[in-house]
């Protein structure tokens, strides 16, 4: 297949690929549950078979063809005149045109500049001079498997939603369930930490794919849980049960940090899997670093203190609760900031979070969430105390800790800790009627921002 074909059926894909993100998304948000679980899988597969297509094209293998990963009628470029067929080729090269190599890109330039760019042949032309790179193909399915993750994830906590089932009689089991999960996660870590090291980064791709793979298995189930854990939650709430509704939302806010964790960590294990022996330079940087990096099961965290004790001085401790309100302003410098009134089930003790860079209504969380926050007390303006929601330093954790370093490779889709945060929180459903958006993060993707100037 000539370049020209291949744009073309390069624009194909890309249009595929944001057709379904869209569509997977607004089933969501349109709490169409059915539909949603239908598309979201459709994202997640587009997802994988750009990644597979783009790691024969790395190691040299035929272009995708639109028949075979869209499912898009092969023929239609021929129903094309010449004309369309030039103005659709233009269009790609323009939108491709900032991720080419350089030298690709300038000549490029120089053609679109030039007045034989008006020519039907200019397609012919700029295919003898521009190969058509396969990044762009790895990093568009990357994003179409994380978006399908997040949509099945929400669409299935929300169809579980429908059943009532969250007794406390199974709620041992259930978190017994997850826990086993987490031993797996780490021990898969662990293996493929131990593979890498004794052959290569790039020779570790298959135990990578199987990661991927047994992620992509755990999700709906995770999410189910979550909604029975969250049904327990809410009834030990309602029953002025809170020493329970604590346990419960702790569970569940734990869970919903791992399902995030492991989506993020699909991401990795994808770019990992699709690298093959020619490792790009962050990978590169990775391998070098195999030997010096060991595997944490737990992030830092404060100690744990309940709302009802706490008192200015007592230092970085570790807080937890229902929210009562959740706003967000502009400090007089323009800073995003994020508030929190936060509950303590069991007393009814009070205390404010405060967070920087971070919009939390988009990521979901609304009044009744869990919430777990690690940072430093200090009285509050206008009276009271609150805690300073503490960042992770996570790109200095990522130099000796083998999870975080993974989970830095899919920064650019999903962060499970926003802005490094050192806050999990609970799942909640997609209610707009109610007001409730649980799913919110699904339509406004990265909600933070990192102050200027400062390293990811």
């Amino acid at each position: 297949m000539d370049l020209s074909r291949a744009v073309t059926a390069h624009t194909e894909l890309l249009a595929r690929q944001l057709e379904l993100v869209i569509a997977a998304r607004e089933d969501v948000l349109g709490e169409a549950w059915e539909r949603a679980l239908v598309s979201a899988s459709q994202c997640l597969g587009l997802g994988q078979a750009m990644v597979e297509q783009a790691h024969r094209a790395a190691q040299g293998g035929p272009r995708p063809s639109i028949a075979q990963v869209t499912a898009i009628d092969a023929h239609v470029e021929a129903r094309l005149s010449q004309e369309e067929r030039r103005a659709l080729v233009l269009e790609a090269a323009k939108k491709l045109g900032p991720i080419l190599p350089t030298e690709v890109r300038a000549k490029l330039d120089a053609s679109l500049e030039a007045a034989d760019s008006t020519s039907p042949r200019f397609a012919d032309k700029w295919a003898r001079s521009a190969p058509l790179p396969a990044d762009p193909l790895l990093q568009a399915g990357l994003e179409a498997g994380v978006q399908g993750l997040l949509s099945l994830a929400h669409g299935s906590f929300n169809r579980a939603l429908l059943d009532r089932r969250g007794s406390p009689a199974n709620v041992a089991r259930l978190i017994e369930r997850v826990l086993r999960t987490l031993g797996h996660y780490h021990s898969h870590l662990a293996d493929l930490l131990s593979e890498a090291r004794a052959t290569s980064l790039g020779s570790a791709g298959p135990q990578a794919a199987l990661v991927a793979r047994w992620i992509r298995m755990q999700i709906p189930a995770l999410a189910t849980d979550a909604a029975r854990l969250h049904h327990a939650y809410r009834s030990a709430l309602e029953d002025g049960q809170g020493q329970l509704a604590e346990r419960h939302g702790s569970a569940l806010a734990r869970l919903t940090m791992l399902s995030r964790e492991l989506m993020a960590m699909h991401a990795a294990m994808e770019r990992l899997a699709s690298c093959g022996s020619s490792l790009p330079p962050e990978l590169a940087e990775l391998e070098r670093r195999l030997g010096q990096l060991s595997l944490a099961q737990a992030l830092p965290h404060g100690r744990d203190v309940t709302l009802a004790h706490l008192s200015e001085g007592i230092g970085r401790v570790e807080v937890a609760g229902v929210a009562k309100e959740v706003t967000t302003s502009r400090s007089d410098e323009g800073r995003l900031k994020s508030h929190v009134l936060l509950e303590d089930p069991s007393s009814g003790a009070k205390a404010w979070l405060d967070l920087d860079f971070v919009h939390l209504p988009h990521l979901g969380v609304h009044a009744s969430a869990f919430l777990q926050a690690t940072g430093e007390i200090r009285p509050r303006p206008g009276g009271g105390l609150e805690l300073k929601v503490e960042r992770l330093a996570l790109a200095e954790l990522a130099e000796r800790d083998w999870r975080a370093a993974l989970l830095r490779l899919s920064r650019r889709w999903l962060r499970p800790r926003p802005n490094g945060l050192n806050l999990i929180w609970s799942w909640q459903p997609q209610q707009a009627s109610e007001g409730v958006r649980g799913a919110s993060e699904l339509r406004y993707g990265k909600t933070h921002r990192l102050p200027q100037g400062e390293r990811e």
